[in-house]
């Protein structure tokens, strides 16, 4: 059942069944998945047996569902609990906790940790599903695996071992291998398939992958260390024989000449291999032809763009070249070019971040920076509309509040979510938190503001938020968990809230849960027991070596405040606190929410509807009724009498938080050009 699990968590679906198994379907099933908010389309199960249909619903529970007892397994299991204490009280039963786990050694078996009250049986509310899955034929998944290999996107390693997955389980056509745009997935095919790349520096990122198993190209010491001594679990003498050979056939297949025109540029790898291959001959002969045949590489214009000797003329032939997520990664960088900023804030390609602060700059440069930016900005709004055409014929349902970011990369997404992401919680109370259940490991949550306030272990329990207390050990159940409460129209600075492993023998995933906090009574437990239209559950994770983790920031608004979902690898503290750099981080991650390229403003650019209520998308469907129009009658060669009849039917795209995934927005971005 591999594939069937691949293809709900890459895209919230299940292929239906082809053959006609008359077992019906359990209710109960489908029923217990809606209690954890996954509401499956009965159709998912039709033709299956029934443990069949247990591991499709486990599979969708496991990747979507709310275990109530996980998120609820916190220290105070109310946070008016928290909210009600004395400050001694709460320092006082949380030093009994630590105590009972690390007084007596965190690493013991037998450990039975303190805690004011155990939790007992939780129940959560409905109001909305979390997540829909859906049943989709497997032509549709086809074309779902097509356009996510085509679109240029960069996928994370996990997203192409689950592509791999439905490709081998459902025995999938890949006869557009030339279309294939994600470098690193090309790596894979070219191997399973026995294929070369005709490009001499995606055929050197293949060479790398065939002797390391990895597919980034760098020309790094270390790459040409493992270069030269190679050591598989098969003979190295055997590796490099492979690689020679790879060699040789693509001389064979492209010429001797596509060799010598590019390997100068990876002069120091194949200087390398050479010394490995038994026969030097044409290598030789290749770096001898370099010397007179090599081509330098011409840069983009967009990578020079905000260089003054760089005409608009040039930068805007790259535009119309460029892959649709590379303009938005660009307008992205325009939007936030600001004199004021005191640091940049970089990603790089092992997931963590870095901040670099600003030298202070003369304010006629700067303005002659700034008045660039936006002519390339609106530059990049052209291109946009002139590649994309008009969307006046299609109606999208966003709901009210949720800003969806344009991705610019399938690595960043949060869950199902594009990096950046807000939802707009307007005069609501939100619970926030974390759980995990991995028995060797003690997670922190923190929240520190602009201000200087900060909410944790170390810091306060209550006041502009409320903390649920420090859970070190799993509880009973085998489980744990932090959250907070934040109150509508309390905070008055922006927050961010990270996880930090402060101890752990390993790496540890974590679930993200937010939903609506619920009103405490005396007789109800749970910090997290509501699921509507705005809760977000997503998996994440920390390790030893990237002990800290933005998730979210809390930024105020006048009516409330809206969380924007990040997920940024920022350092190593295993205790945090409120320092400068952490106010630069915050402040910079702020800038980012407010100045960036969203879905909302692409499809108002190019001329789509947006509608935000469900009664409303009912009312479009209405509309495309009473837009029939008998255009006149007509009698057929049968002699009948026939109608004619035409409907305006407007594309209707569901942008729900339910139904959306990375393949959704992948879809969305296509060119239409692309289709052809």
């Amino acid at each position: 059942m591999r594939k069937e699990e691949a293809t709900i968590k890459l895209f919230k679906a299940v292929v239906e069944d082809k053959f006609s198994n008359l077992q019906a379907t359990e209710p109960s099933l489908l029923l217990d998945a809606l209690k954890k908010g996954v509401f499956i389309n009965p159709h998912v199960l039709d033709g299956r047996t029934q443990e069949q249909q247990k591991t499709v619903v486990k599979s969708a529970v496991w990747e979507y569902g709310v275990d109530a007892e996980k998120v609820n397994s916190t220290f105070y299991k109310r946070f008016s609990d928290v909210e009600d204490r004395s400050e001694l009280q709460l320092r006082f039963e949380q030093l009994t906790h630590y105590m009972s786990t690390y007084g007596r050694g965190i690493d013991r078996d037998d450990i039975e940790i303190y805690e004011p009250e155990f939790l007992n049986d939780l129940h959560i509310d409905i109001n909305d599903e979390l997540v829909y899955i859906d049943a989709i034929t497997e032509a549709e998944l086809a074309k779902k695996v097509k356009n996510m290999l085509t679109s240029g996107i960069a996928l994370s390693n996990e997203d192409q071992v689950l592509i791999s997955e439905i490709i081998d389980g459902y025995h999938l056509t890949i006869d557009y291998v030339d279309q294939i745009k994600n470098r690193e997935y090309m790596c894979h095919v070219c191997e399973e398939l026995m294929l070369l790349p005709k490009n001499f520096d995606e055929f050197t990122r293949y060479l790398i992958y065939l002797a390391t198993d990895s597919t980034l190209l760098i020309k790094s010491r270390d790459m040409i260390n493992r270069l030269g001594h190679l050591s598989n679990s098969w003979n190295s003498d055997q590796n490099y024989m492979v690689l020679e050979k790879t060699f040789e056939r693509y001389v064979k297949n492209f010429g001797i000449e596509e060799v010598a025109k590019h390997i100068t540029r990876y002069r120091k790898l194949y200087l390398v291999l050479r010394k490995h291959f038994e026969n030097k001959t044409l290598i030789n002969r290749a770096l001898h032809l370099s010397k007179r045949m090599y081509e330098p590489r011409k840069q983009s214009p967009l990578e020079h763009v905000m260089d003054y000797d760089v005409e608009f003329s040039d930068i805007e032939r790259a535009m119309f070249k460029a892959p649709i997520y590379k303009l938005i990664k660009l307008d992205n960088a325009l939007l936030r070019m600001d004199g004021t900023q005191k640091a940049r804030y970089f990603k790089i390609r092992n997931g963590k971040s870095y901040l670099k602060v600003m030298n202070n700059k003369d304010s006629v440069n700067e303005l002659r920076r700034i008045l660039r930016s936006e002519k390339l900005h609106d530059m990049i709004l052209d291109v946009l509309k002139h590649r994309y055409g008009n969307w006046r014929n299609k109606v999208f349902y966003i709901p009210e509040g949720v800003e969806y970011a344009v991705p610019t990369t399938a690595k960043d997404f949060i869950g199902e979510l594009p990096y950046m992401t807000t939802y707009d919680f307007e005069g609501k109370n939100v619970s926030l938190g974390i759980a995990w259940d991995e028995p060797e490991a003690d997670l922190d949550l923190h929240m520190m503001s602009l201000g200087g306030h900060h909410y944790g272990w170390n810091g306060s329990y209550k006041g502009e938020v409320t903390y649920s207390g420090d859970m070190t050990h799993l509880n009973q159940y085998g489980h744990a968990a932090e959250f907070y409460k934040v109150s509508a129209n309390t905070i008055k600075d922006p927050f961010v809230v990270t996880v930090n492993d402060y101890y752990s023998s390993s790496e540890v995933k974590f679930d993200v849960f937010v939903t609506g906090a619920n009103v405490d009574t005396d007789a109800k437990q749970g910090v997290a027991t509501q699921i509507g239209e705005k809760s977000v559950l997503f998996h994440s994770k920390v390790s030893n070596d990237d002990k800290s983790k933005t998730l979210m920031l809390v930024i105020p608004t006048k009516s409330g405040f809206k969380i924007a979902f990040t997920g940024d690898s920022y350092g190593n503290q295993q205790v945090p606190g409120v320092d400068n750099s952490t106010k630069l981080l915050l402040e910079i991650l702020k800038n980012q929410v407010e100045r960036q390229f969203t879905v909302n403003d692409l499809i108002k650019l190019l001329g789509g509807k947006i509608i935000s209520s469900q009664s409303d998308l009912e009312m479009v469907k209405e509309d495309i009724v009473k837009s029939a129009k008998v255009e006149g009658t007509f009698t057929g060669a049968n002699k009948q009498l026939y109608t004619k009849v035409s409907v305006t039917t407007p594309e209707i795209i569901n942008l729900s938080p339910s139904k959306v995934t990375a393949s959704t927005f992948i879809d969305l971005l296509k060119e239409p050009e692309e289709d052809k």
